[in-house]
């Protein structure tokens, strides 16, 4: 009996050993390069089939060029057993995108400047175009809005000017960006458009005690209602009973 658990055990572990390890991507990234491996066997002793094309060899490199129907199928067989029978998802290698918008809040026929970062998986700046719109208050797209950007080879973001329709929808808007192809894939950052009436900037400043008018000294903030500094001369006038006005300081004020 002994003798017959040691066998059994032994099978076994041969039959772990001899089984393949296979690398697959989670997902194929489009004009990326792909690696498939199918390691502790030789190449004479596999196939991998990617959309029914045949390499027979345990290792493939595989670049899609469009996302297609969405996915890829993939075969594995080893030693004439298959061992691997999936679709593979096929995305674009966009990871991330960060969007920075100049305001949080625009009238109708403002221009809103956008930044945008895309980043791939390793971290890289993503360099393939990208569709870019405004949806309406109504969750509607703005036709007038649609643009296709990409980052410039000298360049690691791109920056981004577009006009909010003359007739539209108030409310809380959104920027869309998505790679072309692959509408699937979101980035959106959020914006409002409203009906209203800023005051060019707000001014507030406290002067200094002191004994001698040559001596004054003055703090001044200068900013804009959507909290971006202004800068410009500012200038410190003394009026006691009526008399003429006598300036004391004048400085400039500058973003900080």
């Amino acid at each position: 009996m002994v003798y017959c658990y040691y066998l059994f055990f032994s099978y076994f572990i041969l039959s772990v050993i001899a089984d393949p390890f296979i690398v697959v991507p989670t997902f194929f990234k489009i004009g990326e390069v792909n690696e498939i491996r199918v390691l502790g066997h030789s190449s004479d002793k596999c196939v991998i089939l990617i959309n029914k094309e045949r390499t027979n060899a345990c290792h493939k490199s595989y670049v899609p060029q469009e996302i297609g129907n969405g996915n890829a199928p993939v075969k594995i067989i080893v030693n004439d057993v298959q061992k691997f029978d999936k679709n593979v998802d096929i995305r674009t290698n966009l990871a991330k995108v960060h969007i920075h918008l100049d305001k949080p809040i625009y009238k109708v026929n403002d221009y809103v400047n956008i930044r945008v970062l895309p980043l791939t998986h390793s971290g890289d700046v993503y360099r393939h175009s990208l569709k870019i719109y405004f949806v309406n208050g109504k969750g509607f797209a703005e036709n007038a809005t649609i643009k296709t950007i990409k980052v410039n080879q000298d360049s690691s973001i791109i920056a981004e000017s577009i006009q909010i329709p003359s007739f539209t929808f108030f409310g809380d808007w959104k920027v869309v960006l998505h790679p072309i192809g692959y509408e699937i894939q979101e980035f959106v950052q959020y914006f409002r458009v409203s009906d209203y009436i800023l005051p060019i900037f707000t001014l507030s400043g406290q002067i200094h005690e002191t004994t001698k008018k040559d001596n004054v000294t003055f703090t001044v903030v200068s900013r804009y209602s959507h909290g971006k500094p202004v800068n410009g001369n500012v200038y410190l006038y003394c009026q006691r009973n009526g008399v003429q006005k006598t300036q004391l300081k004048s400085a400039k004020v500058s973003s900080f």
